[in-house]
Formats: structure tokens, C-alpha cells, sequence
């Protein structure tokens, strides 16, 4: 009975390994579907990296309840190396397929949004030149306006001080003291 559970889990194992070469897989096949740069290229490996040791954690704990045995490491490897052999090609094929399906529906779905931004930036792009040219035309009208009062307003300052000035004298005038 003990042999047949030790059996049983280092295929399960092999098991795991298949699926940490599956999710290598997905990032391989989008390296070749999208060129990416170095920094990318960092950024996948280290996530690669948590997601593989997240599921080796948890394979771990569920199907060994915390032991690790020797058989566990042979069993990811063989694994990983099954899977390389007889799948990753056809895996890569399919996530490439399925890369190129998503970008067409992405594009699909966004066109019309980035057609209506164009046409919405455009509409605000011609309001604009509409409103500087009206507020233009209205500070010119403005200061023309301004300027036209300065020319008259000495004049009318003029007829005003003499018209309308008053004198206000406190007391008697110079001409009552004498």
C-alpha cells in the first residue's frame, strides 16, 4: 500500500511538472507572437517564477501534506521533460493562434472606440479654433473699444472740469479776508 501511494504521487508530480512547462509554454509562445524587450522579458520570468512557485507550494502541501521527497523533484523533471518533448511545439502553435484571436477582437472591439476619439478630438479641435478666434476677434473689439475711449475721454474730461467743478471753501474766501 505504501509503494502504490508513492507510485501515485510521483505521477502526480510528473503531473505538476507538465503543468509548470504549459505555463513556461504561455510565456514562450507570447515572446514569439509579440517581440518584447529585455525589461519585459525580466518582468515574465519573475512572474513565471512566482506562478511556478506558487503551484509547487501548494502541490506540495496538498499532495504530500508538507514532505518533500527526493521522487518529487524526479517526478517535475520527467515531467517538464515529457512535456517538451511530445507537447510544446503544438502548446506554442495554439497559444500563438489563440494570441492572434484575442488581438483581433481587442482591435474589433476598439476600433469603433478609438473611430469615435478621433472624431470626438476632431470636433474639439475645430471648436477650439472657433472659440480662440471668437475670444480674438472680442479682446481686439475690446481694446479697440478702450483705446477709442482714451482718444475722447480727455476731451470730455476737460468739458467736465469745467463745467461741473465745484469749489467747496471752508470758511471765508481769499477775497472776504482782504
Amino acid at each position: 500500500m505504501y509503494i502504490f501511494s508513492e507510485t501515485v504521487e510521483f505521477f502526480q508530480f510528473i503531473g505538476v511538472g507538465v503543468i509548470l512547462a504549459f505555463i513556461f509554454d504561455f510565456f514562450r509562445a507570447y515572446r514569439r507572437y509579440k517581440k518584447v524587450n529585455s525589461k519585459i522579458i525580466v518582468i515574465q520570468d519573475i512572474l513565471y517564477f512566482l506562478i511556478a512557485w506558487v503551484v509547487l507550494i501548494v502541490s506540495i502541501l496538498k499532495l504530500l501534506d508538507g514532505n518533500i521527497r527526493l521522487y518529487l523533484i524526479l517526478g517535475i523533471l520527467l515531467g517538464i521533460l515529457l512535456y517538451i518533448s511530445a507537447l510544446s511545439s503544438y502548446t506554442i502553435k495554439l497559444f500563438i493562434y489563440i494570441f492572434k484571436i484575442i488581438h483581433k477582437f481587442i482591435d474589433y472591439v476598439l476600433l469603433p472606440i478609438e473611430f469615435q476619439k478621433a472624431v470626438f478630438r476632431g470636433i474639439y479641435i475645430f471648436l477650439m479654433k472657433i472659440i480662440k478666434k471668437c475670444c480674438k476677434m472680442f479682446i481686439n473689439m475690446i481694446l479697440n473699444i478702450c483705446k477709442l475711449i482714451k482718444k475722447i475721454m480727455p476731451k470730455f474730461s476737460k468739458v467736465k472740469k469745467n463745467r461741473f467743478s465745484f469749489k467747496f471753501s471752508y470758511g471765508k474766501n481769499k477775497k472776504q479776508k482782504r
